[in-house]
């Protein structure tokens, strides 16, 4: 429960551009699940470390490290490359909205719109069944603003109309 006090703390200044002190806070979160980043990224652990929990420290990590001051994309993408190998495997939860948003936007820096879209369409298919509609506008949204990059102007449009249709019935 500490780890998901973490998260929503991190969540919260994450709102007002404090990505430098969600560094800390995503670190102690995984500290307090005796999770070391780097171990992460090592297959033999996988499944230890394939928890809601360590997905909401690392996202908050990835996004510090993406927007924080000493900014460092690699990391992000390392961060997000590991996130994407187990969060298809877990049980939707609405926190991790951010996680596939997250994956959706470092796709898109890369230029790979097909996978961005891919991670829209799982969170908009996770969404529908837990009946998150936060989590449909966003995806919308997001699909909206990876097709209209990608030039599907008529997409984008129609992507964009659902995502306001589901913000609008909150």
């Amino acid at each position: 429960e500490l780890v998901r006090l973490h998260w929503w703390l991190a969540d919260a200044r994450s709102w007002q551009g404090q990505y430098d002190d969600n560094m800390k806070i995503g670190e102690d979160g995984l500290e307090l699940l005796g999770v070391d980043l780097g171990a992460i990224h090592t297959p033999a652990s996988a499944k230890v470390l394939e928890s809601l929990e360590v997905a909401l420290m690392c996202t908050v990590l990835a996004y510090s490290h993406w927007f924080g001051s000493r900014r460092n994309l690699n990391k992000c993408w390392e961060i997000a490359d590991r996130l994407a190998h187990f969060i298809p495997c877990l049980p939707y939860a609405p926190e991790l909205r951010p996680t596939y948003v997250l994956l959706c936007e470092v796709c898109i820096q890369q230029n790979n719109t097909e996978e961005a879209l891919k991670w829209m369409h799982l969170l908009e298919d996770r969404a529908n069944q837990d009946c998150d509609l936060r989590a449909l506008g966003a995806a919308h949204l997001e699909s909206a603003y990876t097709l209209n990059l990608s030039g599907n102007l008529k997409g984008a449009l129609s992507s964009y109309k659902q995502g306001l249709e589901h913000f609008q019935r909150i």
